[in-house]
């Protein structure tokens, strides 16, 4: 009986920002916590025999990466700052083919009853 590799996922859980992004011109001053959840597919499996991160996507940039697109600029959904994560993440790194991203503003005022309100994307590199 054989093994054969089907996938490599790159799994990335919880990455906590603070934001200014909102409808309301109080989120864009005060701010809010947002949760990053991210799977990534792609050109990673030469990596399970190289132990080399040049073959693999290097998750601490990718984290670099989300927080730099979260400063750039202020969203008024997270429709748009999720889809700006993932235009950057396929931009500088080519190795990605496909990812799932999960964009998710902690506690959204005005919702005191919902803890999160949350935008999922999933996106390939055509």
């Amino acid at each position: 009986m054989g093994i054969r590799l089907t996938k490599v996922r790159l799994v990335l859980d919880g990455i906590d920002l603070v934001g200014f992004h909102g409808q309301a011109d109080m989120e864009r001053r005060r701010g809010n916590r947002f949760r990053v959840d991210l799977i990534i597919e792609g050109d990673l499996a030469g990596s399970l025999a190289s132990d080399s991160l040049e073959d693999t996507v290097d998750y601490g940039r990718v984290v670099s990466v989300i927080r730099d697109v979260n400063r750039e600029k202020s969203h008024l959904l997270i429709e748009s700052l999720a889809e700006a994560i993932a235009r950057a993440l396929f931009t500088r790194f080519p190795r990605i083919s496909r990812l799932s991203l999960r964009v998710a503003k902690l506690r959204p005022p005005g919702l005191e009853d919902v803890s999160a309100a949350a935008i999922e994307l999933v996106e390939e590199r055509e």
